[in-house]
This record gives C-alpha cells, structure tokens and sequence, in this order.
C-alpha cells in the first residue's frame, strides 16, 4: 500500500514476543497520577531518610568526639604515669639520701675519722668537774659594787 501522502510513513514491525514485551517494559518508566495521600506518604517516607540520614551523622560526630576525648585522657594519663614514676624515683633517692647522710653523722665513724686523720688520742682517765655553787660571776667580781 503506498501512498501518494508523504506525511507518514509506518513500518511494519513485528510481534513482540513475551520476553521482549517485558524487556521493554522495564525500560519505560512507569508514570502514575498521585493523590494528596501518595504525595503525603513519599513525602513522610523522604523525611524519615532525611532524619535518619542525620541521625546518623550526629552518631558519627558524637563517636569521633568521644575517641578525640579517649584520645587526650589516655595522653594525660600517660604524662601521670610518668610523674608518678618520677616522683617514686625521687621518694627513693631521698630515702638513699637520708640513709646516707645518716652513716655519715654517725658518732663512731666520725670519732674512727678523728683518729685515724687528725690523730685523735683518746685519754686514759676522765676527770669529771663538779657544778659550782651560783654566786657572782667572774665579771661581776673584777667590777666593784655591782652585785
């Protein structure tokens, strides 16, 4: 059949097999006219991934703010750590120290010292003084009239 008309020309095509006819119906997009209940719904459905989409967000903020802060307290402990095992070396010198200073002010090392360097004689007799009775002292005495 020709046609005098050029305006429109068909082709013949041929019949689309089941497969086919559904192949091409996954390409077309499905078009629908949606009430004021659809529109509600996809609307409430868009919120909830908006507000899960930030839940999310501020869990990962709230995650990557309490590791910064682990972070600092364990940094602070570790400079704890290191004061306390200061301060326990320090405690421990100082005790050594003491120690020490007291073997050196004992009086048989020294009195051992004095002899041997300085040639300390130890006396073969001790003479004991007694106490005097008080009464006027030396000064007093060389200065008349003063009692």
């Amino acid at each position: 059949m020709a046609s005098s008309s050029p305006a429109r020309v068909e082709r013949a095509r041929a019949p689309l097999s089941p497969e086919g006819r559904r192949s091409q119906g996954a390409r077309r997009a499905r078009l629908a006219v949606l009430g004021a209940r659809d529109l509600a719904a996809r609307s409430a459905r868009r919120r909830a991934r908006v507000l899960t989409l930030l839940a999310a967000l501020i869990l990962a903020a709230a995650l990557f703010v309490v590791a910064a802060a682990q972070t600092v307290v364990d940094a602070q402990q570790l400079k704890i750590d290191n004061l306390e095992q200061q301060a326990t070396t320090a405690a421990n010198e100082n005790a050594n120290l003491q120690l020490q200073r007291a073997e050196l002010e004992s009086p048989v090392r020294i009195l051992e010292l004095a002899q041997r360097r300085l040639g300390l004689v130890s006396p073969a007799h001790v003479v004991y003084l007694s106490p005097v009775p008080l009464g006027r002292t030396v000064g007093q005495a060389a200065r008349p009239g003063v009692s």
